[in-house]
């Protein structure tokens, strides 16, 4: 019979641990797990997001916004999730009581949720000319 094994450096693995702690609510646990994926991975865009989340549920919204910080500067984020972390970063800075900058984060967040329905309109129309030109062929 084969053992179920752990493999520690399994770094998707943990990555899901860490997810399953941050939905049952155990902040502190998720956060162990994905510094361990960053011990490994020293920017691993999905360890950074989670623990971003972790820290702001915890209450610990100083680090959270560092981890916001950091995920953003790192290349390759969709406008999807860059939504999503201006969002959180606007959430942390009410709690810190940055109103100010708070709002700017909205702006961003709100300008990458316009600008990604007009690439899905444009693609949108575009594949209906597509088929249109098809059709006619």
């Amino acid at each position: 019979m084969n053992k179920l094994s752990f493999d520690k450096s399994n770094i998707e693995w943990l990555l899901t641990l860490g997810y399953v702690y941050i939905q049952t609510h155990k902040f502190s646990k998720a956060l162990t797990v994905l510094k361990l994926v960053l011990v490994m991975r020293k920017n691993h865009p999905e360890a950074l997001k989670l623990m971003s989340f972790a820290y702001f549920e915890s209450g610990q919204c100083d680090r959270a916004f560092s981890s916001i910080k950091r995920w953003l500067q790192l290349p390759g984020s969709s406008r999807g999730e860059a939504s999503v972390m201006f969002l959180l970063q606007a959430r942390v800075l009410l709690r810190l009581k940055r109103k100010d900058l708070a709002k700017k984060c909205l702006m961003k967040h709100v300008a990458l949720i316009a600008e990604e329905e007009r690439v899905l309109e444009h693609n949108r129309k575009n594949r209906a000319l597509t088929r249109t030109e098809g059709a006619a062929q």
